[in-house]
């Protein structure tokens, strides 16, 4: 057994490096300020352990050092780690936040997966890669920032996270994986930046709120079960550079529009699959050309915004959209 001193409250972790985890049951638990590791497992399934004091001598947590602990509310990570590795909080049921420090560059598969009570999370700048399943059945995440140096959502990162109802993405990022956001169904609206070049089969399946999305002008392919039974969606904006659609990619998903252009393979693709189609190319009317200059800032798919400009002697900037 390790050397262990103890209060009615608290348990001091000495200079070995391995406990049982049944010792734990009771207590929380205050590291020694000269450790520089925390091993593999050492806290795995502790269920009864509520806080966790770790010192900035740490400069290195191994996979799994506190998965399962479910009761765990408080735990404040070193400032010198740069990566959270495998499923280091997998199962940490009762975390609700936590700050991650900024020197950390890697978030590894499975990290937050199944932190149910996870409802807001900071991801800094210094992030470059978040792992597979990284924020998986995180049910009550409900926004998420993606930092600019991410150039890819990997395999079903965030899958099952049922609030989650804001995501930004940063221009830089080329891929969206497989089942990234499957039944995510607080999302609603989604904008993809155009940097992104692929999004990978079942990306937004079972995405049952999403009404609309604007798929980015570099993508050339809409895979399989991409929007599978995504039954509330209204719209969908197809670029010129997609030249094929899965048979599949709209699965279980009724009653939506096309957005698209005249001759491209998204009119041809509605007109083949009884589904209605609105060219983007069509210039609208405006009535009156002698008190209205007309320029056309945005087009989405539900409503053009006209910015209107008087003549002169009138106030300038007044807006009028119109559907």
């Amino acid at each position: 057994m390790p050397d262990i001193k103890h209060t009615k409250q608290r348990l001091e972790l000495g200079n070995e490096t391995e406990i049982a985890s049944s010792t734990l049951n009771m207590y929380g638990f205050t590291l020694p300020q000269n450790i520089t590791t925390i091993p593999f497992a050492l806290f795995r399934y502790c269920s009864s352990l509520t806080t966790i004091d770790i010192p900035d001598t740490v400069n290195s947590i191994e996979q799994c050092a506190f998965e399962g602990c479910t009761n765990l509310t408080n735990i404040t990570l070193p400032k010198n780690i740069t990566t959270l590795p495998l499923a280091l909080f997998r199962n940490c049921s009762s975390l609700t936040t936590i700050d991650i420090p900024s020197t950390v560059t890697s978030i590894e598969d499975a990290v937050f997966e199944s932190c149910t009570g996870l409802t807001s999370i900071a991801i800094p700048k210094s992030v470059t890669a978040i792992g597979s399943s990284a924020f998986a059945y995180c049910e009550s995440l409900t926004s998420v920032t993606i930092p600019a140096e991410v150039k890819e959502i990997s395999f079903n990162t965030f899958s099952g996270c049922a609030k989650l109802s804001s995501i930004k993405f940063p221009n830089g990022i080329v891929k969206i994986g497989a089942e990234a956001f499957i039944n995510c169904k607080n999302l609603t609206n989604i904008s993809i930046p155009n940097s992104v070049r692929e999004i990978e089969q079942s990306a937004f399946s079972d995405c049952t709120g999403l009404v609309s999305i604007i798929l980015p002008n570099n993508i050339s392919t809409i895979n399989a079960f991409v929007f599978n039974n995504c039954t509330s969606l209204e719209a969908i904006t197809i670029p010129k550079s997609v030249s094929e659609i899965n048979v599949w990619a709209f699965q279980k998903s009724y009653n939506f529009k096309i957005y698209g252009y005249s001759a491209s393979f998204a009119e041809t693709y509605a007109n083949q699959n009884n589904i209605p189609f609105v060219a983007l190319d069509d210039t609208p009317i405006i009535t009156n050309p002698t008190k209205l200059s007309v320029t056309i800032k945005s087009v989405t798919p539900t409503t053009a915004k006209i910015y209107l400009e008087r003549t002169a002697g009138e106030a300038k900037g007044a807006r009028h959209s119109f559907c």
